[in-house]
């Protein structure tokens, strides 16, 4: 099959890119290993309001509507609620069947039950091989954190630079839901509930998320035992979950590394997470997922003009806008987990506590929560001078 453009992977960033290149003219294939593209992928399925906004996702994918967050730091726990909607929880192969609709719809066309397994460049273009084959002018990497494009770009993980997360989706009356976690979702920090991260509980319409994630090198016994822990054992999380059905266990592996040093060539980019775009103090990867396939789009047409003389651009233009918030997050996720797994947050600060809501759907971004807590974290040094 011959296309300008083939994307190696269906998920949010692949599909983004996908419909952009199409609706530009491109002959554009995507192709994805599941029948269905997105498939159960492991993930929370939290998508922030920014995303929703600015990729214009439909209401139609949302399993519950998002208008809080509930925090807790050991036993201590707030509430933070906002007047207007803050993101949704969606189902991660509702998402991919809409969104590969409207890649098919601008007339690019999805192969399904497709794994790529070898991909070959040449001074004529690249050569795509897996069930089928596949000519093109360039590809596209949109295939997770293990994505063919570390063999053109030589990166080689390291465990401090991926996170290990695990979750149960366990099945609960609608009623409950509404009556127990309503419009929110719940975040839980401590030791306590991972050994270097978090945990959560993300509702939908009538099951929960509930999940806990981790820094891979600081995992030393298996991350399930603290799911099982938060599941049976933890006070505020136990009595929520009674009589609830555990329907499946499922783990994945993100990079929380920032933007990989190596994302583009000459005729090739890598979209989401292979390229590294995860913020690694929240876990958010959808929104910086489509971002980096709105960029690499942008790119690709512009070196289609230019007979394939602008690829390169496409790493400048991501570190540009999304990298320095990925790299604070970095920062971020040190200050507020490394000591002690997170106790030492002060919850009894309103403004620390909208500041981690905000951060944690969306609203600000890394760079600007830490300027805003500054004030906060000086006051409360000359406070303790003073004593």
């Amino acid at each position: 099959m011959r296309a300008d453009v083939v994307i190696v992977g269906g998920g949010p960033a692949g599909l983004i890119c996908g419909e952009h290149l199409a609706k530009a003219g491109l002959r554009v294939v995507v192709t994805d290993k599941r029948e269905t593209p997105n498939r159960e992928k492991p993930c929370g399925g939290m998508l922030t309001e920014r995303a929703v906004k600015k990729f214009r996702i439909s209401l139609d994918v949302a399993e519950r509507e998002l208008y809080g967050v509930a925090v807790s730091v050991g036993d201590k726990q707030f509430n933070v609620d906002y007047h207007e909607r803050v993101g949704m929880n969606v189902d991660r192969t509702k998402l991919g069947l809409y969104l590969a609709e409207r890649v098919e719809g601008e007339g690019g066309v999805i192969v399904r039950g497709e794994k790529v397994n070898e991909v070959l460049f040449s001074s004529q273009g690249v050569s795509c091989h897996g069930n089928g084959s596949y000519e093109c002018d360039a590809v596209v990497f949109a295939d997770g954190v293990f994505s063919l494009s570390r063999r053109s770009s030589g990166w080689k993980w390291r465990r401090d630079q991926l996170g290990l997360c695990v979750q149960y989706i366990i099945e609960v009356s609608e009623g409950n839901i509404d009556m127990l976690f309503g419009d929110r979702n719940f975040f839980y920090y401590g030791s306590e509930v991972s050994p270097f991260g978090y945990a959560w509980i993300f509702p939908r319409r009538n099951s929960l998320v509930v999940g806990v994630g981790a820094l891979l090198s600081k995992v030393k016994v298996p991350l399930k035992n603290y799911l099982d822990h938060l599941v049976r054992g933890h006070p505020l999380v136990k009595p929520k979950l009674k009589g609830g059905r555990i329907l499946k266990f499922e783990t994945a592996v993100v990079p929380l590394s920032g933007l990989l040093k190596t994302i583009c060539g000459e005729r090739w980019i890598a979209l989401g997470d292979a390229a590294g775009a995860v913020s690694a103090i929240t876990g958010e990867g959808m929104y910086f997922a489509m971002e980096s396939g709105r960029m690499g789009a942008e790119t690709i047409i512009e070196s289609y003009e230019e007979e394939w003389n602008c690829m390169t651009k496409y790493g400048e233009r991501l570190r540009r806008e999304i990298g320095g918030e990925l790299k604070w997050s970095l920062w971020l996720r040190d200050l507020f987990l490394k000591r002690r797994g997170g106790e030492s947050l002060d919850v009894t600060s309103k403004l620390l506590q909208r500041l981690v809501s905000d951060l944690l759907v969306g609203r600000k971004g890394c760079r600007r929560v830490i300027l805003e807590a500054l004030p906060l974290v000086a006051l409360r040094r000359v406070r303790a001078v003073l004593r």
